[in-house]
This record gives C-alpha cells, structure tokens and sequence, in this order.
C-alpha cells in the first residue's frame, strides 16, 4: 500500500518538469554523461546519503531534520560545486533529475536530496531543503489551510 501524496498538483508538476530537465536537455547540451555517470548519479550518490543517514541514526536516532539556514546554505553550496566540476556535472544531473522524478512519483514533499534514500530506507530524514518549498507552500495554501502538507515526506 503506498502513502498518501504530501504533495498537489503544483509541487508534482515543478518536480516532473525539472526533474525531466536535468535527464534530458541539461544532459544533451550541458553534461555528456557516460556510463560511470549513471553509476554514480544512480547508485553512488544514493549510497552516501544511505551511509550518512545510516550513521545519523545509529549515532543519534531519531528524524535528521538540518533545515535551518547554515544546512540550506551547505546545500546549496555543495550542489554549486558538484555542477561546476565537468567530472561531477553529469553524475549530479542524473542524481538530481532521478530524485525529482522519484519525489514527483512518490507525491513526496521533502528534501529533494534525500527523496531516493529515504524511499530506500523508509524515512523521512530533511537535509537543507529550499528548492521547492515554495511550490509546496502554494499547493499547502490552496488545498491545506493548515500548510501541513509543505513540511515532512511520503516514505516513512
């Protein structure tokens, strides 16, 4: 049985189109990927965030929820980086294009870093998640006076 979508039409369609982006016309013009990249952007690049997820719970337990200012900030930061290294560029596509097409499938609301791993793991873990919060907050004010649906995941 599967969760009930944290996300409305308008959160679904931003992932469906950014997410097809980065695996189509960004990779054609902009990244020329090779077999390795899939790799990574397919499997390595989850596997870190289940390794470090993995930890974070074995060290701490518990939701890791680093949404605050300085995680946005690193995020940001570390995405900055990894698009602007020729080596990294199409490994980072395809993770990022992945996990939106993942998010926009599975209605999950969440970080969209964290959108593969957490299906994996069953979690609901928030790592400076800011790119598409605004167009959950206009699915959350148009159909949830409450906003509730903007925060938290499918996949727990």
């Amino acid at each position: 049985m599967r969760d009930a979508r944290a996300i409305g039409p308008v959160g679904t369609a931003g992932r469906l189109l950014i997410g097809a982006f980065f695996l189509g016309p960004y990779l054609m013009f902009w990244a020329s990927p090779g077999p390795l990249d899939f790799v990574a952007g397919l499997l390595l690049f989850p596997a870190a965030f289940i390794v470090a997820q993995g930890t974070y719970q074995a060290l701490v337990g518990g939701r890791l929820e680093a949404t605050g200012p300085w995680a946005m900030a690193a995020n940001v930061a570390v995405a900055v980086l990894l698009f602007s290294i020729d080596a990294t560029r199409p490994a980072t596509a395809i993770f990022v294009g992945a996990s939106l097409l993942l998010a926009a499938y599975r209605g999950y609301a969440g970080c969209e870093a964290t959108a593969i791993s957490n299906w994996i793991l069953r979690r609901d873990d928030q790592i400076g998640c800011v790119v598409l919060a605004p167009l959950d907050a206009v699915d959350a004010g148009s159909s949830d006076p409450d906003h509730s649906r903007a925060h938290g995941g499918v996949g727990r």
